[in-house]
């Protein structure tokens, strides 16, 4: 997988598998621009200090729903836990397109676990994950440094193996936004909730201190 970061229409590229990164950061913005970026060094996160983006007053929701790193981490787990107990076993149909049945992480897509776990009412009601305090501890929600762009057919580990390598270094109360775990997805019993979450796409970038990472599928 490769990682890119980004930020007011500005890019550097980098690899970010295991635990070697080489994309260079950009600096903060809270309304993009073009923004100076920093050499790409092995050290490059390890010497970069974020200003905090304070949401402005009426900024979305999902603009303080990033998810740190430690709860990144346990989530990971817990799929884990999830795809050895058969959940994921059963072939699957979404939007038209067969999706073969696993019982490991390394195979799962993004869009299985949204369809056949995120979206289930007995997980999460009609909230967003992110939401549901017996899923992710509140403590580890808010305004999110990065923002993590993806493609839900690739897998559920080449998302987290890329954020984790990438940010190796970073402390683990650094935030991260995912719109699987940051969006409702319950387009059918929160539908208005769902639209004005996608409609913050935006909104949520330019909160965003650290930029974007790009996870790319190069398989």
């Amino acid at each position: 997988a490769a990682a890119v970061a980004s930020h007011g229409g500005r890019r550097a590229g980098g690899t970010a598998t295991g635990g070697a990164r080489s994309a260079a950061v950009l600096g903060a913005s809270n309304g993009g621009g073009d923004l100076p970026s920093r050499p790409s060094t092995e050290n490059s996160l390890d010497e970069v200090v974020f200003t905090p983006i304070v949401p402005k007053a009426g900024q979305s929701a999902p603009a303080l729903r990033g998810l740190s790193l430690r709860s990144v981490r346990k989530l990971r787990r817990r799929i884990e836990e999830l795809c050895a107990s058969g959940l994921f076993a059963n072939d699957t149909v979404i939007n038209g397109e067969k999706f073969k049945g696993t019982r490991s992480i390394a195979s799962l897509t993004t869009a299985q676990l949204v369809y056949d776990w995120v979206k289930d009412p007995k997980v999460t009601g009609n909230r967003r994950l992110i939401d549901c305090p017996d899923i992710i501890d509140p403590n580890d929600v808010g305004p999110p440094t990065y923002f993590i762009s993806h493609a839900w057919k690739s897998t559920v580990s080449k998302l987290f193996d890329t954020v984790e390598g990438f940010l190796a270094s970073a402390a683990e109360d650094t935030r991260v936004w995912i719109d699987c775990i940051a969006v409702n997805q319950h387009t059918d019993t929160a539908r208005d909730q769902n639209e004005a979450d996608v409609a913050a796409f935006t909104d949520v970038m330019m909160a965003c201190p650290g930029g974007m990472i790009d996870v790319i599928d190069v398989e």
